[in-house]
């Protein structure tokens, strides 16, 4: 079996500009380079995660060429919540014959009607609960909030891969009359949503792209790919994208490019990121997610190959993030005599400003800033 083919590209390198040089240049897929032929990436097949990466990397591509060329297949992973055209572009795609999925306007007047049905009959019950009244929505407008909540949760579900038999029946003798009620109101999206999906012929957004991807994976599994396949960007948090991933990293002309990857922290290190009986920072770590994705894909950090090196200065800045968020279990090495020394630290903070906000909202403008 080939070994997978995985690289990555730090983050203090343009991502899109340095995936598509080293595409150009032979050095993503062996055997493959397009140069300055326009109708050679006509072959490849790119997997993106957003439609915004795949309207940039477009522009990129003409700028590097200089011209007219034939772009390569481009398909974006993207959200759940976006208009779902992954596959449908041609009928004979694996999976095609999928129903449509509903949209996201009408799913959520549904919901919401629904909602407001179960609150009338949850006030009609409620007297048992004498000593601390319920609450529930009670407008239309609650109605759509909660609609909306609703809408992400079946996504995710969908997504998820357990589906909601997963769900506790009994949290114990303190929590279970409202676990009930939570149940009750979860009838919703168990019982009467399915239904009413039946009924219109249709089914979720999320439910449909993972069941899209996964077909996607089986066909390239099975039959391959007569071009270049190349997945880039995507950290596989979705275990439908996940099994995407692994199957194109062994292709015989497929790579996957990882962002980000901190290729720097000790092996010490590395090893307590993302693992449950440490410490709670070291199972959120920034890099958990990428860990449990090379796991997957069955290739050793040491197996990845760097595509670019950052300019120093970003370098250095990367580097001291890695080592202010390295798990609590070798914080000591932070007086090591192979720590970073002042000098580097003042040349990775330089033109770093610190904002204090006040609340959610100013911290979301000045990152947008």
């Amino acid at each position: 079996m080939r070994a997978p083919n995985v690289a990555t590209i730090p983050p203090g390198a343009p991502f899109l500009a340095t995936l598509v040089d080293a595409l150009l240049e032979g050095r993503l897929v062996a055997g493959f380079s397009a140069g300055r032929d326009p109708l050679a990436l006509a072959d490849v097949t790119l997997y993106l995660p957003t439609r915004r990466a795949a309207r940039a990397i477009r522009e990129i591509f003409l700028d590097r060429l200089g011209g007219a060329v034939l772009l390569p297949r481009i398909r974006t992973l993207g959200d759940v919540d976006e208009d779902d055209r992954f596959f449908d572009a041609d009928c004979d795609e694996p999976g095609s014959d999928l129903p449509p999925a509903i949209p996201p306007v009408e799913r959520q007047l549904a919901l919401a009607g629904l909602v407001r049905s179960w609150a009338g009959a949850l006030v009609r019950v409620a007297a048992g609960f004498d000593d601390e009244p319920l609450l529930v929505p009670a407008s239309a407008a609650d109605a759509a909030r909660l609609a909306a909540v609703l809408g992400r949760l079946i996504d995710q579900v969908g997504t998820e891969g357990a589906g909601w038999q997963a769900l506790p029946l009994d949290l114990g003798p303190d929590l279970t009359r409202y676990w009930q009620i939570t149940l009750q109101f979860l009838e919703i999206v168990t019982r009467a949503w399915p239904e009413h999906l039946a009924a219109r012929g249709m089914v979720d957004p999320g439910y449909r792209r993972d069941r899209l991807i996964r077909a996607e994976a089986d066909r390239l599994r099975q039959s391959g790919s007569p071009g270049p396949v190349i997945a880039a960007g995507s950290t596989g948090s979705v275990p439908a994208t996940a099994e995407l991933l692994a199957v194109v990293a062994r292709l015989s002309n497929g790579a996957v490019v990882l962002p980000g990857l901190d290729c720097d922290l000790d092996e010490a290190s590395w090893r307590s990121v993302g693992e449950p009986q440490g410490d709670a920072a070291a199972a959120g770590h920034p890099q958990a997610g990428l860990k449990r994705l090379l796991a997957r894909l069955g290739v050793d950090r040491a197996g990845v190959r760097p595509l670019a090196e950052a300019p120093r200065q970003l370098a250095l800045r990367s580097r001291f993030m890695s080592e202010a968020l390295r798990p609590a279990e070798t914080t000591t090495l932070w007086v090591a005599p192979e720590a970073m020394g002042g000098g580097e630290k003042d040349d990775a903070l330089a033109g770093v400003a610190l904002v204090e906000a006040a609340n959610e909202r100013e911290e979301a403008l000045a990152i947008a800033v």
